[in-house]
């Protein structure tokens, strides 16, 4: 029963992230240099544990323009086949263990300069996402929370 501990650490520590989304497929997920961190680490334990997910809840008043709408939260979540998608206002990425160690090691947590941004889609990632999967941005906007 560790699981639902754990679930909660996590939730506590991204209050500050923000999760921004339009139609046309475009993801974009801004925080800190250290959020994006702790959410490389999140991932890596999540990987390594016997749990099967874990939510993350993020910052949902603000403006998320030039984007349509504004995400409630993120899962990430063990799976046979790699997702990423938005239901329900919440994104969620799922994937086997390669895909989702992929993501965690192309988080922008360890850049040097602020803002810094990286994308993460199928032309760059092909091995892991086809041509309808949609794109997400990683933007670091800060060193701290």
């Amino acid at each position: 029963m560790k699981a639902p501990h754990f679930v909660r650490f996590i939730r506590a520590l991204y209050d500050s992230m923000k999760i921004k989304y339009s139609a046309n497929n475009e993801i974009s997920i801004e925080g800190s240099k250290d959020e994006f961190s702790r959410l490389m680490d999140s991932i890596t334990k999540l990987i390594y544990s016997d749990g099967d997910a874990i939510s993350i809840n993020v910052e949902t008043n603000f403006n998320p323009e030039p984007y349509d709408n504004h995400g409630i939260g993120l899962t990430i979540k063990k799976s046979k086949s790699n997702s990423i998608e938005i239901t329900e206002k919440k994104l969620i990425i799922s994937g086997e263990q390669n895909f989702l160690l992929s993501i965690a090691s192309n988080l922008p947590f360890d850049v040097e300069s602020i803002p810094y941004h990286v994308h993460y889609d199928a032309i760059s990632f092909p091995q892991y996402l086809n041509e309808n999967s949609p794109d997400i941005v990683f933007e670091a906007t800060s060193e701290v929370v």
